[in-house]
C-alpha cells in the first residue's frame, strides 16, 4: 500500500474531539493517580 492511498482511507471528517470524553478522560486519570499514590506509599513504609 503506497501513502496516499493510506492518507486517503483515513476518516479525516472525524476529529478526535467528537468521540473525547473529557470527564471520562479525567475520572480514568484519577484512578492511575490514586494507584500510583498508593503504591508510592505502600514503597515508602517498605
Amino acid at each position: 500500500m503506497r501513502v496516499h492511498e493510506w492518507l486517503s482511507e483515513i476518516p479525516w471528517s472525524k476529529g478526535i474531539f467528537d468521540t473525547l470524553d473529557i470527564n471520562k478522560t479525567r475520572s480514568q486519570l484519577e484512578k492511575v493517580l490514586e494507584r500510583i499514590l498508593k503504591f508510592l506509599a505502600i514503597f515508602r513504609v517498605v
